[in-house]
Parts: structure tokens; sequence; C-alpha cells
């Protein structure tokens, strides 16, 4: 088993952190954004890695609900029929 130098930890974590603010800019998540740039810069400040891999995985859970919630919403068979509708609608609103 090898051992990492904290060096090689800290840039695994800013690997992370970079990973969760795309995931945060992609699901529109400026709040989360705002924390992994934060978290970005207290890690090259040098702030104890746990805190800020605990403000990570903070930010991973609140990006999991999300997903989850939008993936209930897409799984809605309800969901076809009213986009139709406004389909439909919209489609009237447009010759009018």
């Amino acid at each position: 088993m090898t051992v990492r130098s904290d060096l090689s930890n800290q840039d695994d974590l800013l690997d992370v952190v970079q990973m969760v603010l795309q995931g945060a800019a992609a699901n529109v998540r400026p709040d989360l954004e705002r924390q992994m740039r934060v978290a970005a810069a207290e890690l090259a400040d040098g702030r104890p890695a746990m805190i800020i891999a605990e403000t990570v995985i903070h930010a991973l859970q609140q990006l999991e609900a999300d997903l989850r919630s939008r993936r209930a919403v897409m799984a809605d068979p309800r969901r076809r029929a009213r986009l139709a509708t406004e389909a439909r609608d919209d489609e009237g609103r447009l010759r009018a």
C-alpha cells in the first residue's frame, strides 16, 4: 500500500471541488457554485481538508436530492399528457 502525501490529497480534493462546481453550474445552483469557489480558495489557503471535504459532501447531497426530484418528475406518467396539452395550447396561440 502506498502512503499518499497531504499535497496529493489536497490535489485530489481540489479536483473533486472542481467537479462539484461543474455539477452545480450544470444544475443551476449558484449557491453551491459559490460554496465550491469558497472551498477551493480555502483549500489554497491551507485550511484543513476535512472541513472542506464536509462542505463538498453536503453539496453532493444537495445535488443528489435535486436529481432525485428531477428524475421523479420525468418518470411521472401524467407528464407526457401535460406536455402534449401544453404543446397544443402553444400551437393554438401561435396560430391565433
